[in-house]
């Protein structure tokens, strides 16, 4: 069956590998009038009280009509991009934020300092900025280099080298 194959080719798609990636490539197939028939036809296949076996072989499509999108991502931005050790950033795609903007602040602030250090704000600030200007690049350049290395290893041990 290829029941939701639309909803995985969009998302194999996108070449991102983040939440807020899959977040975007799933919104878009939300918007597209062809998940609302993935769904019906789904629900037409399955019927009203399907086998937990037959949910299990399927691949379920939600209904989009009824899809609440809400994707919370963290990143340790001192690893990846110019921020100073320990910046991170939490980024937020949710369409229910409204209604939890102060508790998520309050969460947050739990485990925020203080007393903020203005230069990892500001090397934040940098990041965000080259993040914007740069990212996919940088991005792509670190999995050619990881895959390259993947390979290397791989080819080393082929050979009998230690890995």
């Amino acid at each position: 069956m290829r029941r939701g194959s639309a909803l995985r080719v969009g998302l194999r798609s996108c070449g991102r590998r983040t939440a807020m990636g899959a977040a975007s490539d799933i919104e878009a197939w939300l918007h597209e009038p062809a998940s609302v028939g993935a769904y019906e036809r789904q629900r037409a296949e399955l019927g009203d009280n399907p086998s937990d076996a037959a949910l299990l072989e399927a691949h379920l499509v939600p209904d989009p009509r009824k899809v609440r999108l809400r994707v919370y991502q963290t990143n340790s931005t001192h690893k990846s991009m110019s921020a100073l050790r320990q910046g991170s950033m939490v980024l937020v795609k949710d369409v229910d934020y409204h209604k939890v903007e102060e508790q998520f602040h309050e969460a947050v602030f739990t485990h925020a300092s203080t007393s903020p250090n203005q230069q990892l704000i500001a090397s934040l600030d940098v990041a965000r900025r080259q993040m914007e200007l740069e990212g996919f690049g940088l991005v792509t350049d670190a999995i050619e280099i990881a895959l390259g290395h993947r390979q290397l290893a791989v080819d080393g041990i082929a050979e009998g080298e230690p890995g």
